[in-house]
């Protein structure tokens, strides 16, 4: 047996454990949590701004490069609005835009080059204190466009009307594209050269427009009696898809080669069903040069759908269940060439599990139910490190950080942030740093949701549901000894500090072990125990 005690500083770094998962920074200190959203990385890759609540319980934006003293706050209180709410910024030709209200000019366009004297007011669109609202950011031709408002609303419901406008980053070079048609959400596709977004006029209602830059053109008026509701806009090979309703077939397939003469229906999926209820409006995903969506055809609930843009090639992947999959959310990815999406289980009855597909009936299968209940539902899939990453709940370790290889045994937890039933990841909005490391939110008890950093250290930190009665760490808290008792042998035991410094290291090849933590300070730490089947299992214990 042997124990290593990291009692000097300059030891740390020879017996540190490397964690996947650090804290950055405590930005709102005490366990409220600053609830870090709205990530956008620089084009060098190496920052990122974020929202964050601070002290003052208001929203600022913040600077980071991955490093605690490298995170800093460039504005605060971006709104002196109760009713508005932060915009998710963008950057452009070398800044952060964004909207804030100084208290003086009302919410407008400003930018940041991530410094505070570099954070200035663009220009005061609506003049005075009246605000413009600034949202919906795109990037077209070297040009940044966003929808925002000039005038005060003129009906009952107090309803704002945004038009295009476009900047260069100067005042001068702030302009309004044009003043007819108003922006209506802040969906947008570049296609064949022009730039697309759900537009509305008294005349046509809302339809599908475009610009280059200079004017507003209508691209067809597809519901002549109302709303065509278009979305959900996307480019398949030479032609654009999207979903519209053209008042006859309700919400249905549409294509475009971005002439009105050639925008046609290509898929009605249940004629019998005029609403918006056949099609989840769940973002659709380009795979194998076919596009993958959910629908229902009014016999079968939402199921997986592709099509090659024809009508005969729109067809049904595949009917999982009598009860129907119930798809929430085709939030897929597609990982060595098979698309991973989310479904409810085979047997229709609760759980949303992780399902495979190459694009065939066969093909698609169940690959794994992380969790029975509906509580598991895996989401926010993404690529990194050769694996693809997601999060997922069980209701041991609550909703926490898993990845995959593909392979259905080595899908497991990348890592038990919060170390209880609490769930340690929430939305999984993330950005990948230049050094690979990943950025997102993580919640512990100690600190709340705050900015966290992730790397793959190449080390499952493969987790099992293991009971008290299986290891049982007592009493807690402790005094001077920690006494473990497991139903199988140990490997090792690793004690961390809240920081993720490893304070003790064991190596023990019993059932029982009593713990010396009389050299830790009082505080809390975890306790990582590796079992005998090379399994790590993780308990929060505090120090008396």
């Amino acid at each position: 047996m042997r124990i290593f005690l990291s009692v000097l500083g300059m030891l740390l770094p020879l017996i540190s454990f490397s964690q996947p998962i650090v804290l950055v920074k405590d930005i709102y200190t005490g366990s409220q949590g600053s609830a870090p959203f709205n990530y956008v990385i620089n084009a060098a890759k190496d920052k990122a701004c974020f929202l964050a609540y601070g002290n003052t319980n208001r929203i600022g934006l913040w600077i980071t490069d991955g490093s605690t003293n490298g995170t800093s706050l460039v504005k605060e209180n971006l709104t002196n609005d109760a009713t508005y709410y932060p915009v998710k910024p963008i950057f452009y030709n070398g800044y952060w835009y964004f909207s804030t209200d100084d208290g003086i000019n009302g919410t407008e366009l400003w930018k940041t080059d991530g410094s505070v004297a570099g954070t200035v007011l663009v220009k005061d669109i609506f003049p005075g204190s009246n605000s413009s609202y600034a949202t919906g950011f795109v990037e077209y031709n070297n040009v940044l466009y966003f929808r925002a408002a000039n005038a005060l609303p003129e009906d009952e419901m107090f309803t704002y009307k945004f038009y295009l406008w476009k900047t260069d980053g100067t005042a001068g070079g702030t302009v309004q594209v044009d003043n007819t048609v108003t922006v209506e959400g802040e969906e947008y596709i570049v296609f064949n050269g022009q730039l697309y977004f759900y537009g509305n006029t008294t005349t046509t209602g809302s339809e599908l427009y475009y610009t280059d830059g200079s004017a507003v053109t209508l691209l067809t008026d597809i519901n002549s009696s109302g709303n065509s509701e278009a979305k959900n806009m996307i480019q398949l090979n030479s032609e654009m898809l999207f979903f519209a309703n053209d008042g006859v077939t309700g919400p249905s397939l549409w294509k475009s080669d971005g002439t009105s003469a050639n925008t046609q229906l290509v898929k009605d999926f249940d004629p019998n069903t005029p609403y918006w209820g056949k099609y989840s409006a769940s973002p659709a995903k380009v795979f194998n040069n076919e596009l993958y969506f959910d629908a229902s055809d009014g016999m079968n609930n939402n199921e997986l759908w592709k099509t090659d843009g024809t009508s005969a090639g729109t067809v049904m992947v595949k009917d999982i269940g009598p009860a129907g999959s119930g798809l929430i959310d085709l939030d897929a990815v597609e990982y060595n060439g098979r698309l991973y999406y989310t479904a409810a289980s085979e047997n229709g009855t609760s759980g949303m599990s992780i399902w495979t597909s190459d694009g065939t009936t066969s093909g698609t299968y169940l690959f794994k139910e992380i969790n029975a209940t509906s509580f598991g539902t895996p989401y926010g899939y993404f690529i990194y490190s050769d694996k693809f990453y997601f999060a997922a709940s069980t209701p041991y370790f609550g909703t926490e950080l898993w990845k995959s290889d593909g392979i259905e045994a080595n899908t497991v937890m990348a890592y038990d942030l919060n170390s209880s039933n609490a769930s340690g990841i929430g939305s999984l909005e993330h950005v990948i740093l230049s050094n690979n490391e990943v950025l997102l939110s993580g919640t512990t008890n100690w600190e709340g949701e705050e900015l966290f950093k992730f790397v793959d250290t190449g080390h499952d930190a493969i987790v099992s549901s293991v009971s008290d009665e299986e290891l049982n760490l007592f009493p807690n808290p402790a005094h001077d000894q920690l006494m473990i008792h497991s139903s199988q042998n140990l490997q090792n035991i690793y004690v961390l500090d809240v920081m993720g410094i490893q304070r003790l290291e064991v190596e023990s090849l019993n059932k029982d072990y009593s713990l010396d933590i009389s050299s830790l300070e009082k505080g809390m730490y975890i306790v990582k125990v590796q079992m005998e089947n090379g399994s790590f299992v993780q308990r929060k214990i505090v120090k008396e």
